[in-house]
């Protein structure tokens, strides 16, 4: 009978539905009465139903998810040894609370699954690479100041299991891998890129380098200071394509790794960084005009386009260079998507840095503010920067008799918040 009821939670652990982890709770308490009442072994619960309750909870946006799927595994160790699949639910729940708690305690649960193994010298009992990957992300997602190196930790550990037992179960794999690049790009860390790169060497002796693992090294460089970041996530990015080219089809690049060298190029001190922004657009362009539409260009594209060209510093050639190629990214832009209240504000800012005279600046300034009006994007901090961009257009904005701004209600229709 009890073997009956794990179907059912199971289908509700794949549900996104709000309440499918409190029903599949039900279920599973309603087996639990049943037991207790009868003493019956058929009505018992099993480490099957538990973990299945638990992955529902895991998969909960529930604000007290870990706290109940911990509450389930305790119940389970009470009646039952839990195996792998269990410890791999209950660390796979805490990897989605962000928080270093939460990271301490999937550490603490990987390190038991293993001394269970050890301990009742059951090879079986050893924990898998989706165990060690959950760690591993919990870790990432913490917030930690040492979230990257308690992550790499425990990488070693996959990497030693492996070698020692040679078996595909415990083998790095693309998500292990792209998961602790990932913790390693959410740190502010300058040996952050040096380790990324290390991690990717090691990767391909595993055969393993995939998209994901490259864009995750690109965020580690578009977040450093390093002066030759905007360099050195451009030639991953070259690595990438040439890696495609040799047949690894798994490394080709996306919008995303695209945009991210352009942001890199952006917060670089280049003088040629509008150049290198605009080259890189154009390649997105003609890749997905050929087919590729895995690099569509879109709005956060073309407004990265527009941060590198606000802040070109250098001779009048390179910020007229940097002006012109502002406005003729606007008027493509359209081609491929809808411009958001950052572009049109990192607009003004192209014509704060790069337009000189007053008089011209404030032209350019109308008639942008005319199309953000028109595109329902007037956000509080496009008003904030057209008054210190544009002071004269900000004064003639219509007003209340107290003299508050009275914005029409189509001019910031399609923001989700005008403080």
């Amino acid at each position: 009978i009890a073997a009956h009821y794990v179907p059912v939670a199971a289908s509700y652990s794949r549900s996104t539905g709000k309440y499918a982890a409190s029903r599949a709770t039900a279920l599973l308490e309603d087996l639990e009465q049943k037991y207790k009442e009868s003493g019956r072994r058929k009505f018992k619960p099993t480490v099957a139903m538990y973990s299945a309750v638990i992955t529902a909870w895991g998969r909960s946006k529930d604000r007290k998810s870990a706290d109940k799927a911990e509450q389930v595994f305790q119940r389970m160790k009470q009646v039952a040894t839990p195996d792998v699949p269990a410890y791999s639910a209950m660390m796979s729940a805490l990897s989605r609370q962000d928080t270093p708690k939460a990271a301490q305690k999937a550490e603490r649960l990987l390190n038991e699954c293993e001394a269970l193994s050890y301990r009742m010298n059951d090879h079986t009992l050893r924990p898998t690479t989706i165990c060690y990957t959950s760690a591993i992300s919990a870790w990432a997602h913490s917030g930690a100041k040492d979230a990257a190196t308690r992550a790499e930790a425990i990488m070693k550990r996959l990497e030693e299991n492996y070698l020692s037992l040679g078996e595909e179960l415990y083998r790095p794999d693309q998500t292990a891998y792209a998961t602790l690049l990932n913790a390693w790009a959410r740190t502010r860390s300058k040996d952050a890129p040096k380790r990324a790169e290390a991690i990717l060497e090691k990767m391909k002796g595993f055969g393993v380098v995939h998209a994901k693992a490259y864009t995750n090294i690109i965020l580690c460089y578009w977040r450093s200071d390093s002066p030759n970041a905007a360099e050195r996530a451009q030639s991953i990015l070259e690595e990438m394509k040439e890696s495609v080219a040799n047949g690894n089809l798994d490394a080709s690049p996306d919008t995303i790794a695209y945009t991210t060298v352009i942001q890199t190029w952006a917060r670089s001190k280049s003088r040629d960084k509008a150049d290198k922004a605009w080259d890189l657009l154009q390649e997105m362009k003609d890749a997905y005009e050929s087919g590729n539409l895995r690099v569509k260009p879109n709005v956060f594209a073309f407004t990265a386009v527009l941060n590198a060209c606000a802040y070109t510093r250098g001779s009048l050639q390179n910020r007229g260079n940097a002006l012109r190629i502002a406005l003729e990214a606007m008027i493509e832009l359209r081609n491929y998507d809808k411009p958001s209240y950052i572009t049109y504000r990192t607009l003004l800012h192209v014509f704060r840095n790069l337009v000189q005279d007053k008089a011209e600046r404030e032209k350019y300034c109308s008639v942008a503010f005319q199309h953000c009006c028109r595109d329902g994007e007037v956000h509080r901090s496009v008003i904030d920067t057209l008054q210190k961009v544009a002071p004269n257009l900000y004064d003639n904005l219509p007003r209340n008799r107290e003299r508050d701004l009275t914005l029409p209600s189509e001019w910031t229709i399609n923001v989700s918040t005008v403080a």
